[in-house]
């Protein structure tokens, strides 16, 4: 059964041309995309091949070519005991890899909402204490407009004091400039202001991280997207662009739904942006523990997976996307469609 934790596939077209004195277009021959596999009990599963995945573009089976498991950068200290190994000389030592992850919290004055954002704080030291050195870590806030409490950081202590800050509008200290990556040289404060709604922030966000390379991860800690009406919840207008925005930036959204209510009304639109870009939803007022953990746990690694374009999948369209795995216990989450781009 392939119920998922997370299996967070974007893209990023590889291009090969013809050669140029006898034609000038492009085509797109193979898709790279991103995500990550986990087992049964939430751990991410490292060792899996070509051979363990089934891709399907628009119906159409892809052909795996290649698979890679990129670890992330750990420290000594948080790193998993490993057999020693002998390492040649002469073997330049790898790139340490980080991770690029945006904390977006909405904020509202609803009890409910107050209580629940207020609960989910004393449990981000537990994934706080997880950031390493190498990674970049942002806090964002929308209430009634869009802001950013802490630019890219590994540091601890900037981290906390910045998602303590969520708990209030306006006021806060002044994020501070970082070196690249940096959110602050890629949002307009004019547009900030003027986003309302948490979609035009999402869709900001989104064009801002596009300018990064490598996958991104946005945990949402939010209680609701879109409006509830007499025929039940309706989408903003702006959902669309903001969706295809984040998976053009090759973001998946992983929500924690802070309300502390067994169940709401706007919680659909939640889990539909967790499903849209191959994230995952949980609600945070029962375990909220379990729900931190589980996060952590899921952005250890990911996969890069190269695969052949179907012949029949049209280039500049967007296609339905299913991935699954062939081993026992694993657990893969998709997005749901993907844009093969010219």
């Amino acid at each position: 059964m392939f119920n998922g934790l997370a299996f967070a596939f974007l893209f990023q077209a590889l291009l090969q041309t013809q050669d140029p004195r006898t034609a000038a277009s492009i085509t797109v021959e193979r898709l790279i995309l991103d995500g990550h596999v986990t087992d049964s009990r939430g751990k991410v599963i490292p060792d899996l091949v070509a051979a363990d995945f089934d891709v399907r573009i628009g119906g159409k089976a892809a052909e795996v070519d290649a698979v890679e498991f990129i670890e992330f950068e750990r420290s000594e200290a948080t790193r998993p005991p490993r057999k020693l190994q002998s390492v040649p000389v002469s073997e330049a030592a790898p790139q340490p890899r980080g991770r690029m992850i945006v904390l977006f919290f909405q904020t509202d004055f609803t009890r409910q909402r107050v209580r629940g954002h207020m609960q989910i704080l004393h449990h981000f030291d537990r994934m706080i204490a997880t950031v390493e050195p190498y990674d970049r870590v942002a806090v964002v806030q929308h209430d009634s407009h869009f802001r950013i409490r802490q630019d890219f950081t590994s540091d601890h202590a900037k981290l906390r004091s910045a998602i303590r800050e969520t708990l209030s509008v306006g006021g806060g200290t002044e994020p501070e400039p970082v070196p690249e990556p940096s959110l602050l040289e890629e949002l307009d404060p004019s547009q900030m202001r003027k986003a309302a709604s948490p979609e035009r922030a999402l869709l900001l966000l989104g064009g801002a991280l596009s300018k990064f390379e490598g996958p991104k991860t946005l945990l949402m800690l939010g209680w609701g997207l879109g409006h509830y009406s007499s025929s039940g919840v309706q989408m903003d207008h702006l959902y669309t662009p903001a969706r295809k925005s984040l998976e053009l930036s090759r973001t998946s959204v992983f929500v924690l739904d802070i309300s502390d209510a067994d169940y709401h009304s706007l919680e659909v639109a939640l889990m539909k942006v967790a499903e849209d870009t191959g994230g995952f939803y949980v609600k945070t007022h029962i375990f909220p523990t379990m729900a931190m953990d589980r996060f952590t746990r899921t952005i250890e690694g990911r996969y890069e997976v190269v695969v052949k374009r179907p012949p029949s999948i049209t280039v500049g369209k967007s296609h339905p996307l299913q991935v699954r795995v062939r081993q026992r216990g694993a657990s893969v989450l998709a997005s749901r469609e993907v844009v093969v781009r010219p």
